[in-house]
């Protein structure tokens, strides 16, 4: 007659086992309820042109921070270094607002900005509202498109 294991570690691993189970059924429920994410994907350098108003390289010199945590909004001012698109030239000052920004927004940083005028309750905030904002780290632009095909897009 064979020896058998304990009942104690019979009944020990039946607990775990059920545990297990449970748990990856749990889970696999969790969050079926809610809507699916989604990734939204930049536009190309000729979508992001076209559809704005204008095209800017410029330098934050301030930041202001406005609206609630949940829908953060920054009011910006920009010094252009360089007009790629519309009527904002070369060393002008400009005041951009950029409602639901992603990443942040502090002073010094060097940008690519594509604009559109500011709408409705927004032209309180400022003139110009972003649509696009990519920043320069090291003098190269950190976007999935190169400078190169933002100045022709701007161009054409």
């Amino acid at each position: 007659m064979k020896p058998r294991p304990p009942w104690w570690a019979i009944g020990l691993a039946v607990v775990v086992v059920g545990l297990a189970v449970g748990g990856n059924f749990a889970t696999g429920w969790r969050g079926r309820g809610g809507t699916p994410t989604t990734t939204i994907a930049f536009p190309s350098a000729s979508e992001a042109a076209a559809a704005a108003r204008s095209v800017v390289i410029g330098d934050v010199l301030t930041v202001r921070r406005v609206g609630q945590p949940k829908e953060p909004t920054v009011v910006a001012q920009i010094r252009v270094t360089d007009s790629l698109k519309g009527p904002n030239g070369d060393g002008q000052t400009i005041l951009v607002s950029d409602k639901g920004f992603e990443g942040t927004w502090s002073e010094h940083l060097h940008v690519l900005l594509f604009l559109r005028p500011a709408e409705g309750g927004e032209t309180d905030l400022a003139p110009w509202r972003v649509q696009q904002r990519f920043e320069f780290v090291r003098g190269q632009l950190q976007a999935p498109f190169s400078e190169a095909d933002v100045r022709r897009a701007a161009a054409g």
